[in-house]
């Protein structure tokens, strides 16, 4: 898990584009669990991308882009309180994988207060929860749903989405 404290820093603008979901395309796929107000995400790489507005009515929201294979990482994050550059101290890189749904992690954003000065920060966790991701795709893009579509490329090495997707699909090769 990669942890990083928000301080006001510098604005930085990219461009994003989110389109119509193929199979054959490339996405990355990831989800944000915040209870601040969050402005934007900004993800650098072969493209780049602004995610704005993430304030919803539900806690966890997850995003799927789509994107060319390469290397990419999530660059910064704005919240109510100022924006940070992520990629300075943590690794926040991953790679994208052509032609695959690439999960790339759930970000937990948390405001912290200190004090009663009505100061704080924001405390910003890159988590695996793969199995929310395999529910998310199931659930409301079941096209891209498949054995062979679905990857992990987020931090650490994980197998639980190979293994729950044979289990999951072993019935129809038998």
């Amino acid at each position: 898990m990669f942890k990083f404290i928000i301080t006001c820093l510098s604005l930085l603008f990219l461009s994003s584009t989110v389109y119509a979901l193929e199979k054959d395309k490339t996405y990355i796929l990831f989800a944000i669990d915040s209870d601040d107000y969050i402005e934007e995400l900004n993800i650098s790489g072969e493209a780049s991308f602004t995610v704005e507005k993430l304030n919803t009515d539900t806690l966890i929201k997850f995003y799927l882009l789509e994107a060319s294979a390469g290397d990419y990482y999530f660059s910064s994050l704005k919240t109510g309180i100022g924006k940070a550059r992520l990629n300075d101290d943590f690794s926040w890189d991953f790679d994208v994988v052509k032609s695959k749904v690439n999960y790339v992690g759930h970000m937990e954003v948390n405001l912290e207060y200190i004090g009663t000065l009505h100061a704080g920060y924001s405390r910003v966790e890159l988590a695996n929860k793969s199995s929310f991701a395999i529910e998310y795709l199931k659930s409301n893009h079941s096209e891209l749903f498949d054995k062979k579509n679905l990857v992990y490329q987020g931090p650490g090495k994980d197998d639980f989405i190979d293994f729950y997707l044979a289990n999951y699909f072993k019935s129809d090769e038998e």
